[in-house]
């Protein structure tokens, strides 16, 4: 409903259902203002897609994204401290997505100008004619350099204070790396320094399209130090800073969606990371194959009344729904169990 796809695959053909053409999908958004925004989304298996909301078609899957802010927590967290600087620069998109308007066609435009000025170069043989694209280049990189900067900068105390809950002894350095070009004094004499090299292989080696969210512990790359459960965590307090941050900025709050993320967590650090996530008060679905009493024991806190680790309120047991699969069954559980009856607690 979100993105116009499933975040397991791109194929879309492998969430329609067997033997049907098409699947339709309709939904309610609560906004801010107490009120609610109807979305609608469907999709064939040749590739079509209409999108609708508030009854009203929408050319761009970006609308739908724009109303329902989706954070992912999957069992891979961890590859946004271990995994290539692309997924970091999507981190970072998204949440500039979700808070800054000019935003989404900046970042359009400048992947346009790249893409022309690189089929240029790959045209370039022997000695360099002048650079058509330098200049607008530019002109598109500084911006969105300074959103990113910006940005980083702005939520960097966030993700700080969550690691500082979640792990005091994890000491994270984090910073932004620009992708070359520096500040714009200095970018123009950079990008011409590049040229060689982008000539010989056909491609810009500067811009905002190499920069980077770079995490550091004891000034060491923390991909080479932390452990799994480690950057876990610290992706976690990433996640939980950015949509704390959206939630300041335009009081949007985010959807999570919870697929096992405890698994190589022990259970005090799980505990404490969903008083976290349930502080937010944002909408959680939450999958796992463990009892939901193992995993911090957050049902049983709320059934007794207890707070969070930083003082926030755990819910009321009533705001909790648990739905049970086993052997291909799926049952709704309308009445949450007594959890201090000794009854058994569905995963």
């Amino acid at each position: 409903m979100s993105r116009g796809r499933s975040f397991r695959s791109h194929r879309i053909s492998s969430v329609i259902r067997h033997q049907q053409e098409e699947l339709i999908l309709h939904g309610k958004v609560a906004a801010p203002d107490g009120t609610s925004r109807s979305l609608a989304i469907s999709r064939t298996r040749g590739g079509q897609t209409q999108i609708k909301t508030a009854g009203k078609k929408q050319s761009k899957i970006s609308a739908l994204a724009k109303i329902m802010p989706v954070q992912l927590l999957l069992p891979e967290a961890a590859e946004l401290i271990f995994a290539s600087p692309a997924l970091r620069r999507g981190f970072m998109d998204w949440g500039l997505f979700h808070v800054e308007q000019q935003f989404l066609d900046l970042f359009a435009d400048y992947r346009r100008v790249l893409a022309q000025r690189n089929a240029w170069l790959k045209t370039q043989d022997g000695e360099v004619g002048v650079d058509p694209w330098s200049a607008q280049l530019l002109q598109l990189a500084m911006p969105l350099h300074g959103m990113r900067q910006n940005y980083v900068a702005s939520i960097t105390p966030l993700i700080e204070a969550n690691v500082q809950r979640l792990d005091p002894a994890l000491q994270v350095q984090i910073r932004y790396r620009s992708g070359g070009l520096g500040e714009p004094d200095e970018a123009e004499k950079r990008l011409v320094e590049s040229m060689p090299r982008d000539v010989k292989l056909g491609a810009t080696h500067r811009g905002p399209h190499r920069s980077d969210l770079v995490f550091t512990v004891d000034q060491q790359p923390a991909a080479q130090i932390l452990s799994r459960g480690q950057a876990k965590l610290l992706a976690g307090a990433c996640i939980l800073a950015q949509a704390q941050y959206l939630q300041q900025q335009t009081q949007t709050k985010s959807i999570f969606l919870v697929d096992d993320f405890g698994a190589e967590l022990d259970t005090a650090h799980w505990a404490v990371f969903l008083d976290s996530l349930v502080e937010l008060d944002c909408q959680i679905i939450a999958t796992g194959t463990t009892e939901l009493a193992g995993n911090g024991g957050v049902l049983e806190k709320a059934a007794s009344g207890k707070h969070g680790a930083a003082g926030g309120d755990v819910p009321e047991l009533s705001d909790l729904a648990v739905f049970h699969v086993e052997q291909g069954r799926f049952e709704a559980q309308k009445q949450p169990r007594n959890y201090d009856s000794g009854d058994p607690v569905p995963t």
